[in-house]
């Protein structure tokens, strides 16, 4: 059923005070609209855990490739090279990833607590859209230096770039799912209070 189409009205009962019949009007759509609202929680919390999912596998990942020798002496003779703007560049870039990891773990504790209904301020969603940014900046550099298919490297870099497009996917579903939760609560409530209105009257 498309969440978009409106759902056709109950007739109301002939007798009824018109406060009743209004409330027997948006019963089945509060009914759609709590069902509407299930749904999205559920994506909310999948893709909560999607973002904490995607943060674990790139740090196994990068613990994975830190035990290669030749990725160590790669390492080393970098070590070598590096002057102070170099180092500062460096620790500009070690940084940025601590953030991007704490913005994660964030934005997935964040959403899966709003999944189960507690209220929970914008911030979390905008530190979202500049995860999304970020991942989609990172896809973009992986594509632009993806080498020819005969090259070594090629397998990896694809694999990387697959991943990033997941997560990028993940997080954009994280933000839809965020913004219909909320309008979903915010429609409920007004319709809950109409009903109360008509029932106290």
């Amino acid at each position: 059923m498309n969440e978009s189409a409106p759902l056709a009205r109950q007739p109301a009962q002939p007798g009824q005070p018109p406060e009743l019949q209004q409330t027997a009007q948006h019963e089945p759509v509060l009914q759609d609209l709590r069902r509407r609202l299930r749904k999205n929680q559920i994506t909310l919390m999948i893709t909560g855990n999607g973002v904490i999912a995607f943060l674990i596998w790139n740090y196994v990942k990068g613990n994975l490739s830190m035990t290669f020798q030749d990725h160590q002496q790669e390492l080393a003779e970098l070590d070598q090279k590096l002057d102070a703007a170099s180092l500062q560049l460096l620790l500009m870039f070690l940084g940025l990833f601590v953030v991007v990891i704490f913005g994660r773990i964030y934005v997935g504790l964040s959403a899966r607590a709003e999944a189960k209904g507690k209220v929970k301020g914008p911030f979390y969603l905008l530190v979202a859209v500049m995860l999304a940014a970020s991942s989609f900046f990172i896809l973009s550099m992986e594509l632009r230096v993806l080498p020819p298919m005969e090259d070594d490297s090629f397998g990896n870099i694809l694999m990387a770039a697959i991943l990033e497009f997941t997560s990028l996917t993940d997080i954009l579903l994280l933000l839809s799912a965020a913004v219909r939760v909320r309008w979903l609560r915010r429609r409920i409530r007004q319709l809950e209070t109409r009903q109360g209105e008509a029932h106290a009257t």
